[in-house]
């Protein structure tokens, strides 16, 4: 991987826009090169969030049923174990901008932070709403609803109950479609005889305030909203303010729980990002619209996970994740101009009569390999072209990986690196480059 600075000056075959499980299990199937005559592809993942895993994080796992079950945080920790196999850089930065380069080579991606990336595909797997730092506050003061509203007058109830009794207060955080809990609101405050004002506001809404102005529920209660959006928590173990940005600026909020309504996100997802030449690659409620293969209207730009809409499950995100990374590896395949019609890792059969010069190649598929058959006539000019200072005792340690070995393991990848002085997204270039130069094919 190249050192942080050289990211910006690096084009990635793919862009990953989110870490959770879509967004995770793209990113490694992206670089995982398995399938005989796949290429390798460069990948790097863009997370807003102070911790790759997503909603994943938040509790345990059900894969399918009660039996296919992982216990919390061990998805995420062993999607993060390839990640850190295949080298994917994790940039810890929101994308608030993508733009296809005039020639249509590749995207330009604009973080937050005002750096500028280069991809030629594009992977959104951002989730329904970004993430900040809930993940350290969660269940000391950061809750959220699920399974829609099956539990969610229980907690609203009990959660007012505990800010009247002590003092507190007490926070939904949501868009407009938390509006549709103003009942179970009202009837708990009722109930315990409270003084609205004391409790007011209640409802801190993600939307533009005059959009909602007219809204009956608005008009009858205006004590009970506020308009904003959360962006960090803060607190020494528990909750105790929340930063909260609007029109106006960035605002501070004291609170000691805030309960987010995902069932509203459900409804209609918050996504921030611009993407230009404009496209509708949205439906009437902010999903993005994709294929089966999880395309958009944009040649280069897949999506994935629950930013496209319902069901919502891992498994489906997991899966939906596979699929934009092998639909973005044959756009990237077909952009470099490379030859074949190859998979990038799941099995496809292929109808043709090997010849006798047919090899096969022996892997051990416990290990990260990546099997090369070279043709040496010109390799070692290109090697002297591209590093002219290297000495000829170097050089010659380097042909013996591009020559004598059959078989390039991570380890021969580490050497090289190391012996060239280069990183592994690079060395993974020069190998590209031979290939496209037909010194080096990969079976």
């Amino acid at each position: 991987m190249p050192v942080k600075n050289d990211l910006k000056n690096f084009t990635f075959d793919t862009a990953v826009i989110g870490a959770g499980p879509a967004g995770l299990s793209a990113a490694v199937r992206a670089r995982f090169v398995k399938s005989r005559g796949a290429f390798p592809m460069s990948a790097v993942v863009f997370e807003c969030s102070e911790a790759a895993g997503g909603l994943a994080n938040f509790g345990g796992t059900k894969i399918t049923g009660p039996s296919f079950h992982l216990e919390r945080g061990e998805l995420t920790a062993r999607l993060m174990k390839d990640v850190k196999l295949f080298d994917i850089p994790i940039i810890k930065d929101r994308i608030v901008k993508i733009k296809k380069a005039a020639d249509g080579s590749h995207f330009l991606l604009s973080a937050a932070g005002g750096g500028i990336y280069r991809a030629r595909s594009v992977i959104i797997a951002s989730g329904m709403r970004p993430l900040s730092n809930e993940i350290r506050f969660f269940g000391n003061g950061v809750e959220i609803t699920y399974m829609g509203y099956d539990f969610i007058n229980k907690m609203i109830s009990g959660f007012i109950g505990d800010a009247a009794r002590n003092d507190k207060k007490f926070i939904i955080y949501g868009n407009k479609y938390s509006l549709n809990l103003i009942n179970f609101v009202i009837s708990a405050v009722n109930c315990l005889k409270t003084d609205f004002d004391k409790m007011s506001p209640l409802f801190l809404i993600d939307a533009d305030e005059k959009e909602l102005k007219n809204d009956k529920i608005i008009k009858k209660y205006p004590f009970l909203f506020s308009f904003g959006k959360i962006v960090k928590f803060y607190g020494g173990g528990r909750l105790e303010k929340i930063a909260v940005e609007s029109l106006d600026g960035v605002r501070f909020e004291k609170t000691d729980r805030v309960l987010i309504d995902y069932n509203s996100f459900e409804l209609a997802p918050e996504f921030g990002v611009k993407i230009y030449p404009g496209s509708d690659i949205f439906d009437k409620t902010g999903f993005v619209k994709i294929s089966a293969a999880g395309a958009t209207k944009i040649k280069g730009v897949f999506a994935a996970g629950d930013i496209t809409g319902p069901y919502y499950s891992v498994s489906r995100a997991v899966a939906a994740g596979i699929t934009a990374a092998f639909s973005a590896y044959e756009y990237v395949m077909r952009l470099k101009k490379r030859p074949g019609d190859y998979s990038l890792f799941a099995y496809k059969a292929r109808n043709f009569t090997p010849g006798i010069e047919y090899r096969e190649i022996d892997i051990d598929s416990s290990r990260d390999e990546t099997p090369v058959l070279a043709k040496p006539a010109k390799i070692k000019k290109i090697l002297r072209a591209k590093f002219p200072d290297a000495p000829a005792t170097l050089m010659n340690k380097l042909m013996v990986y591009f020559i004598q070995y059959k078989i390039l393991a991570r380890k021969d990848f580490e050497e090289i690196s190391k012996l060239l002085n280069i990183s592994f997204i690079e060395l993974n270039d020069l190998v590209s480059f031979l290939i496209d130069e037909k010194l080096l094919g990969i079976e």
